[in-house]
């Protein structure tokens, strides 16, 4: 039976019991026991809220023999916001052949790091594939990523046409409050939110510093070579026809080969690492929470939008503060804490050379300083306090892929799933694209985007402004640390 034949079987199959309720259980009962749960959670809104009871299936021997990574393929369906729902998911590798996770800890005489000794199967829990959603004979197709990780249950991240859903365990009590909760889990279709991540004094201070590491890098690769080096020495296919110049037009490049891989390291801040204890109290859980997080990045990034060059996601290193550290101002400025994670903190993580972004995840509602906002009139109307704007939701150096100090990241981490495109905005940042609509840029800044500043809709695709500015990054020998690799399997 061919993988096809065996998602056709499977999908049938499973559409035909009523997923993870009892068959004695009317409709009516069902949604009673919905509006029960939601209302002791404290939501009345069913049309952002839904409790669903997933059911699993693992498929046959043969099935299975084809997943990467030595795990087994995943087949989930459950009842979603009134569609049948069925994921057909492959297991990935999230962490690079050396990943490490760290505890930090600040004292009066220095610092104290733990390393975490836990065994690679403690993170090989993570599914990434293609979700169908189905509601009266008429369907349609997206992209998913789902963490199946010990006791903790489901994490989901949805993406189907203009809708993102976050699927999450309910919480204990609620089992122990109403029986029929058992099992069951929380999905929330998320609200688009706005990206007010422009500060002019960023590109202002990194002018100079740009124009630095752009002469430093032409001194150490001559503009007569025909390649550039990677940090790994391989190299990509540059074909200069004109020996003088140092950077070549589009019909001189192919990418289409292999796969990039963008190494990156996590900090986890106090704030964000005492929300996280909270709830998770295990190491092993709080790390597979943050995997998870970028393992719904990925989903991003495997847009087809996103075009011939596939960049794969990889996690070198975990650090989680948990006595906050003196390098970092830690009210939320937004500008300052950057700089200050950037310039001080992050070569404390380990040696900047293990990785291409490193990227600060926040649990504080950082802001901007009204005075630093652009002019731009997406600002307009906003309301201020004291002289700050709340909305800011992340922070990064457009175009600081492989420059020391400026390959940075800041994101609020707070709602989990909720901060996926954040995340996925700002590392766009870093690998050259500026906001959809910006000067320059023609795009339509409205059109729902990853790069859009505002969205009446969850952002997903990127637009053709996005993708020239990556490859134009590439082209420019801007992303000689990222290494080739071999395409990965998708589902």
């Amino acid at each position: 039976m061919t993988n096809r034949s065996f998602i056709l079987l499977v999908t049938v199959t499973l559409f035909g019991i009523t997923h993870g309720i009892p068959s004695d259980f009317g409709n009516r009962h069902i949604t009673a026991i919905k509006a029960s749960i939601l209302q002791r959670l404290g939501y009345d809104d069913f049309s952002r809220y839904d409790i669903v009871w997933p059911q699993h299936s693992l498929p046959s021997r043969h099935s299975r023999s084809s997943a990467p990574y030595g795990g087994r393929n995943l087949v989930l369906a459950m009842d979603l916001f009134g569609d049948k729902m069925a994921a057909f998911l492959l297991p990935q590798n999230l962490t690079s052949g050396h990943f490490s996770s760290m505890q930090w800890t600040s004292l009066s005489d220095g610092v104290s790091t733990e390393d975490e000794s836990l065994s690679d199967v403690d993170w090989q829990c993570h599914y990434r594939g293609r979700v169908e959603l189905c509601r009266n004979g008429v369907c349609m197709e997206g992209r998913t990523a789902f963490s199946n990780c010990d006791d903790q249950g489901l994490r989901g991240f949805v993406m189907v046409a203009d809708d993102a859903v976050d699927i999450r365990p309910l919480p204990r009590l609620i089992w122990s409050l109403i029986r029929e909760a058992i099992g069951g889990y929380l999905a929330i279709k998320l609200e688009p939110t706005r990206m007010f991540d422009g500060f002019h004094p960023l590109a202002d201070k990194d002018a100079d510093i740009l124009h630095r590491s752009t002469v430093e890098r032409h001194r150490l690769f001559p503009s007569t070579w025909p390649f550039v080096l990677s940090a790994t020495g391989n190299a990509y296919r540059f074909r200069l026809h004109d020996p003088l110049s140092a950077v070549p037009t589009s019909a001189d490049v192919d990418f289409t080969d292999d796969d990039l891989l963008l190494e990156i390291a996590v900090f986890i801040d106090q704030a964000m690492t005492s929300k996280l204890k909270k709830d998770h109290p295990r190491s092993k859980d709080r790390i597979n929470v943050v995997l998870s997080a970028f393992n719904a990045v990925q989903v991003l990034y495997d847009d087809p939008s996103f075009g011939n060059v596939h960049v794969r996601i990889s996690v070198k290193k975990l650090v989680f503060d948990k006595t906050g550290t003196a390098d970092i101002k830690g009210d939320g400025q937004s500008e300052s804490y950057l700089y200050d994670f950037c310039e001080r903190f992050q070569g404390q993580m380990g040696n900047r050379d293990d990785w291409d972004i490193a990227i600060a995840l926040t649990g504080l509602d950082i802001y901007g300083v009204l005075a630093d906002i652009n002019t731009d009139t997406v600002y307009a109307g906003l309301k201020f306090k004291e002289g700050r704007v709340y909305g800011v939701t992340g922070l990064s150096f457009t175009g600081g892929l492989c420059r020391n100090k400026r390959n940075c990241v800041l994101a609020e981490f707070s709602k989990g799933l909720g901060n996926v495109d954040t995340i996925a905005h700002e590392i766009g940042h870093v690998l050259g694209m500026n906001h959809d609509g910006a000067a320059g840029n023609s795009c339509d800044s409205a059109a729902g985007k990853i790069m859009s500043l505002s969205s009446a809709k969850p952002r997903q695709g990127w637009s053709a402004c996005s993708v020239e500015s990556f490859t134009d990054l590439l082209r420019q020998g801007k992303g000689d640390c990222l290494a080739h690799i071999a395409p990965e399997s998708v589902i």
